[in-house]
């Protein structure tokens, strides 16, 4: 955990880098509970908003973006969201709220037919190892990939 002046919190991590979390968080929560639920995390432009509602959001909250971009962001997404939902019919975020939710599977059920070239499973393999290995240098890492 993160200390700054001797406190500490899980809050504070969001931005573009946590939105896969967020809407895998945001599924989860939608299924689970009748109440609203909240996207949060990742939302830089319009389309992520649509797409934490299409996963059950009721609303969304915008910082990140709003802090490195300014307030205005937040008209634009309105913006971009309005024309989204009258390209594609819809009155209202109820009307698409929570419709991708039947498209989501657990990553342990779900099938995959990607299949890795030769040399991209011999660099995962290099990296798995390098990260269980009790000694973890630079030197290492780039010794392994090359072999």
């Amino acid at each position: 955990m993160p200390d700054v002046g001797g406190k500490s919190s899980h809050g504070g991590y969001c931005g573009p880098a946590m939105k896969p979390v967020a809407l895998h968080l945001v599924s989860c929560a939608a299924k689970a509970v009748k109440i609203p639920v909240i996207g949060i995390g990742g939302i830089g432009y319009w389309n992520d908003a649509a797409e934490h509602i299409a996963l059950g959001a009721s609303i969304t909250q915008v910082c990140t973006a709003a802090m490195h971009y300014g307030f205005r962001i937040v008209e634009d997404m309105i913006d971009g969201l309005s024309a989204y939902m009258d390209d594609h019919g819809f009155r209202s975020i109820t009307d698409f709220r929570g419709r991708a939710l039947q498209n989501v599977k657990d990553w342990e059920t779900s099938t995959s037919t990607t299949k890795l070239s030769p040399t991209l499973k011999k660099i995962c393999a290099s990296a798995a190892n390098f990260a269980t290995s009790p000694v973890r240098t630079a030197r290492t890492s780039a010794s392994s990939l090359t072999r």
